[in-house]
C-alpha cells in the first residue's frame, strides 16, 4: 500500500467539471470519478490535509486562450495559377 506524508501532502482535483468529465471514456464513469473523488477529498479534510479544486476556465471570448494553427479557418482549395 502506498505510504504518504500527511506533512507534504495535498490533493489537487483537476477539471471534474460537466464539459470535461464526458470525455473521460475511461474505466470509471463520470459519477463513480466525481464520487471517489468526493470521498478522497473528505479523508484529506478530515487528517487535515490541504484540498485543492482546479478548474479550467475561460472568458466569453476566449481572449486569453491559447490560439493553435489548427484553429485557423481552413481554406477549401487554394486557386490554380496558369502559366508559371
Amino acid at each position: 500500500m502506498l505510504e504518504l506524508n500527511a506533512k507534504t501532502t495535498a490533493l489537487v482535483v483537476i477539471d471534474l467539471q460537466e464539459g470535461i468529465l464526458p470525455f473521460a471514456g475511461g474505466p470509471h464513469t463520470a459519477d463513480e470519478v466525481v464520487n471517489r473523488a468526493g470521498k478522497l477529498a473528505a479523508k484529506f479534510r478530515a487528517s487535515g490535509q490541504p484540498v485543492f479544486l482546479v478548474r479550467v476556465g475561460w472568458s466569453a471570448d476566449h481572449a486569453e486562450a491559447l490560439k493553435q494553427p489548427v484553429d485557423a479557418p481552413v481554406t477549401l482549395f487554394v486557386p490554380l495559377i496558369m502559366g508559371c
